[in-house]
């Protein structure tokens, strides 16, 4: 199984928690700017477990993960060209 299933099937078990955290946040039993505030307020209130919390942490690791897969950096292009220049030099002759 690739890390693109994996990572969805991350995020599918992650959804039960999110909508925990929903409730909880639209109910007024916790409050905060991030979402990692709100996981913690709702660690602490006893609103979500360690389990479900170590569900969620999965499910952002993996899904950054994937995402991650088509990051390069800023320069990437510039050295990618200094490399292929010598050979298209060489090919037009």
């Amino acid at each position: 199984m690739g890390c693109l299933e994996i990572a969805l099937d991350a995020a599918i078990a992650a959804e039960t928690v999110q909508a925990k955290l929903r409730v909880a946040k639209k109910s007024g039993l916790i409050d905060g700017r991030s979402s990692d505030d709100l996981s913690a307020r709702a660690l602490g209130k006893g609103v979500v477990t360690v389990a479900d919390m170590e569900i969620m942490l999965c499910a952002k690791q993996l899904t950054r993960k994937v995402i991650m897969v088509d990051d390069f950096p800023q320069d990437f292009v510039r050295s990618v060209e200094k490399w292929t220049e010598p050979a298209r030099a060489t090919a037009s002759l």
